[in-house]
Formats: structure tokens, sequence, C-alpha cells
């Protein structure tokens, strides 16, 4: 984009706000998220990424939310609003879980009919749905953006909707919902980073496609990261050791985020050892034995991903093993 483009939207931007006002509206806030986006980006071409967004983009704002009225996107994701007053809230909140479902089941074939996707693209998708008053920002009639709670809260919720599927919290209101609808979700009590940090929120989840995850079962405010004591290997050693065992001297809050963080020297450009460090992680598959809990990392591997940043194989680094545990 040419300068004299960006001048003009930086100049209609502080136009709009000059003359913004902002006003309170009910709505039920849809935020997704597209899992997997940024590896497929890394891999595709960026023209490829482009034409999988707006395909994506154009389906879920046509074929799914067109009665919405604000969509936003967010990088690798969209935000979605819904209005609401008291005599549309049951019909509004049902539609939004309703085509929130249909959306996460049909995604993997979204861009199946656009003919410029003939490439693999990610096929998995994540939604946080919340509702309540949320401030609306507009100049002239137009839209600018939207904030509060429920902006924040359905953010959260998405971020817990993995590997996909749909999280609301139970103040969206389950009586609001159809019975046949409801029976897809289970129950859970999560705490929320900003909004339920001490004592849980309940939440319902799409059964047969999300897991949450330990770490949000437990009160945010009494967890720290523990490190076992450092090894030292050099890259050759950990390419003879296989996948080795790691053992665990406290119980993890969350069994899927132990990682392995490897510390070792930089090449300079001569490609000779410099006192700056390289910083690689590996994660490790959980597991019990009669010797306790462990995780098993495949160390050559590791030992590969650090050769790619150009260290030696007789350079010597620091390895740790970190995690979530509880405040005793």
């Amino acid at each position: 984009m040419g300068d004299s483009k960006i001048c003009a939207m930086k100049q209609k931007l502080k136009d709009q706000l000059g003359s913004a006002v902002g006003d309170s509206r009910f709505v039920v806030v849809v935020f997704l998220d597209i899992r997997g986006f940024s590896t497929f980006a890394k891999l595709a071409e960026s023209s490829e990424s482009a034409v999988f967004l707006k395909s994506a983009y154009t389906s879920i704002m046509d074929d799914f939310f067109n009665e919405a009225s604000f969509f936003k996107p967010t990088g690798d994701g969209l935000l979605v609003i819904l209005d609401y007053e008291e005599e549309t809230l049951r019909e509004v909140v049902q539609t939004a879980i309703g085509t929130s479902v249909r959306l996460v089941e049909a995604f993997p074939t979204i861009c199946a009919e656009d003919p410029m996707v003939n490439f693999e693209v990610p096929g998995k998708l994540g939604i946080g749905v919340a509702r309540g008053a949320a401030t609306r920002l507009s100049s002239e009639g137009e839209v600018l953006d939207y904030s509060g709670r429920p902006l924040n809260l359905a953010a959260r919720l998405m971020d817990m909707a993995r590997p996909s599927g749909v999280i609301f919290s139970d103040a969206l209101g389950l009586g609001l919902l159809d019975e046949d609808l409801l029976t897809q979700f289970e129950a859970a009590g999560v705490y929320v980073r900003g909004l339920a940090e001490d004592e849980p929120m309940s939440v319902h989840y799409l059964a047969d496609r999300t897991v949450i995850e330990d770490i949000y079962m437990r009160p945010l405010h009494r967890t720290h990261v523990h490190a076992e004591p450092v090894q030292e290997k050099t890259i050759r050693e950990l390419e003879q050791m296989g996948s080795h065992r790691f053992g665990l001297s406290k119980e993890p809050v969350d069994r899927n985020r132990i990682k392995l963080v490897a510390r070792f020297p930089k090449p300079t450009p001569s490609g000779r050892k410099s006192s700056l460090l390289s910083v690689t992680e590996a994660s490790g598959t959980y597991g019990e034995d009669a010797d306790g809990s462990h995780v098993r990392v495949s160390m050559p591997a590791l030992a590969r991903r650090i050769k790619e940043k150009g260290a030696k194989s007789t350079w010597k680094g620091k390895l740790r093993l970190e995690y979530v545990v509880a405040d005793e």
C-alpha cells in the first residue's frame, strides 16, 4: 500500500474519531479463532492465506451470521456482534449458539465451493460467546468498534475452546436455549484471567469437540512456574539420548504444557561460538509409572532444531524442565 493511501486512511480515521460518540448497547458477542492459522500462514504463500481468509470470512458473514450488526477481522479470527432488545433476546441467543455449532461443524469444508481454494487449509474453529452491555463507538452513522466486558469474556472463552468447539458462560442464559441444543454441551467451572481469577465461572462447552485444559480449572493467583534442576549437555549427547524420561518432582497443573527449555550459545556470523544464548523449547509427553510422574522428550529432534540455528555438535548448553504447579 502506498504512502498516500496510508495517509488518507489515517486522516479518515482521525476525522471519524474526532466526531465519534459512544453509546451503550445490549449485545451478544461471538469471537471466532481459526486454529492452526499461524502455522498455515508460515507454510503457505501470502496470496493463499489472503484468499483463504477472504473466502472463509465471506462465507461466515453471508451464510451463517448474515443478520449480525457488526463484523471485525482479528487477524486469524473474526468478531461478530448481534444486537438485541428485550423482545428479541431469546431469538438472538438461540441463533448465536445454534449458528456457532453449525459453523464449527461446517468449517472444515467452508471453502469447498470456492475454486480459488485448491490447497489444504485449517479445518478447526474455536468460538467464545458472551452477552451483556457494551459500548459502541460510532461516527456519523458508521460503527467503528465495540468494547466492554462481554467482548473480553468472549475472547477469553474462545481461547479455551480447544482443539475446537464452542464455549459460553452460563450468564448467557441457559433457559433461553432449546433443550436439544443445550444437551450438546457439558458444564464446567473455569477460572478466567481478569474476570474470574479466585472463584470459578460456570460455563458450558461443546462436549464432543472441546477439552478444557487443566490450567483453567485452578485459581489463577495460586500457581507458579516450577523448574527442575538444570542439566548441562552437548548437542551430540542430546542426539544419543533418544526419547528421554524426565522425572517430575511436583504435580503439574496442566499436563499438556510441560516444556523443556534449552539454552545454547548463538553462533557468530563466522560460525564461532558467542556469549549470546539461543533458546529452543520442546514439549514433553506426560506419563506415570512405578517411579512416579514424568515426561518424555525426543532429544534428537531437539538437537536438530538447535543445530538448525547454527550451533555445533560439541557445544554445551543448559536444559531446564519447566511447568506450572499449585502454590503450597
